[in-house]
C-alpha cells in the first residue's frame, strides 16, 4: 500500500497566489490537463497543488490517498468526507498519483518540508475518522507545546491540533514550512508573529502559514 495526499488550494486570483509562493522560495511547476494550468511542489509523498477551478467541497482540501483510491477529503473547516465526495477533477489527480516514486524523487529538489496542519476543537474526533489512512500518535513539542496527533506514513505527515486562543484565519488548515529561512523571501509579506522557533504569516487568500525553525 502507498498513501499520499494532495493539499489542494483554489484561489481566485491564481497568479499572484502563484507568485506569493514562487517569492517564498517554493518551487512550483506548471502543469496543463485539458487546457486547464495547475501549479504543483511534491514534499515527501504529498503535493501542494495551486489552481484557479472551482471547487464544491471548500477552497483548502487535504485529499488522502491509499494505492491511489481516495480515502477522504478533508475541508477548510475540519469537515471529513468519505471517497464518494473528492474537490479535484479525477484528470490532475490521476495525473499526480501517476507519478512514480522515482519520478517524484526527481521533483523533489529542494530542502524544504510542507507539513499540513489542520486546527478544530476536537482533534480526537477528527483523528477517528482518519484511522484508515494510518496510525496517529498524540506528540508534545517542548514543554510548551500543544498536545496534537500526529501521521506519519509513507512519507506523508499530517498533524491535528486543537484550534488556536485567537483566530488567525477562516480556513482550518496551516501549511508549516520547515527548512525555510535561509532561503524563503518575507518581504513585503503579511507577518503576524515572530517568535525564537517560527514565523507566522498569511498568504494572499488569508490562510495562515507557518516558517519553522527549530528551537
Amino acid at each position: 500500500m502507498s498513501r499520499r495526499a494532495i493539499f489542494s488550494i483554489r484561489s481566485s486570483s491564481p497568479e499572484k497566489t502563484k507568485e506569493f509562493y514562487l517569492e517564498l522560495g517554493i518551487p512550483l511547476r506548471p502543469v496543463v490537463i485539458n487546457t486547464f494550468k495547475y501549479d504543483f511542489f511534491v514534499f515527501g509523498n504529498a503535493f501542494l497543488l495551486l489552481s484557479g477551478r472551482q471547487c464544491s467541497v471548500s477552497d483548502t482540501n487535504l485529499c488522502l490517498y491509499d494505492d491511489n483510491k481516495l480515502l477522504n477529503t478533508v475541508n477548510d473547516k475540519g469537515v471529513v468526507f468519505g471517497s464518494e465526495y473528492s474537490c479535484l477533477d479525477s484528470d490532475i489527480a490521476d495525473e499526480l498519483l501517476g507519478l512514480s516514486g522515482r519520478e517524484i524523487a526527481q521533483l523533489s529538489t529542494t530542502s524544504l518540508s510542507i507539513i499540513p496542519v489542520l486546527r478544530v476543537a476536537a482533534p480526537l474526533f477528527i483523528v477517528r475518522q482518519l484511522n484508515a489512512i494510518g496510525r496517529w500518535v498524540k506528540e508534545k513539542h517542548g514543554s510548551a507545546g500543544q498536545e496534537h496527533y500526529c501521521l506519519a506514513v509513507d512519507g506523508l505527515v499530517v498533524e491535528i491540533y486543537p484550534v488556536r486562543k485567537r483566530v488567525l484565519s477562516e480556513s482550518q488548515w496551516e501549511l508549516v514550512i520547515t527548512n525555510s529561512l535561509t532561503c524563503l523571501n518575507l518581504n513585503n509579506k503579511d507577518v503576524i508573529s515572530k517568535s525564537e522557533s517560527s514565523i507566522l504569516i498569511r498568504d494572499i487568500n488569508g490562510s495562515v502559514i507557518n516558517l519553522y525553525h527549530g528551537l
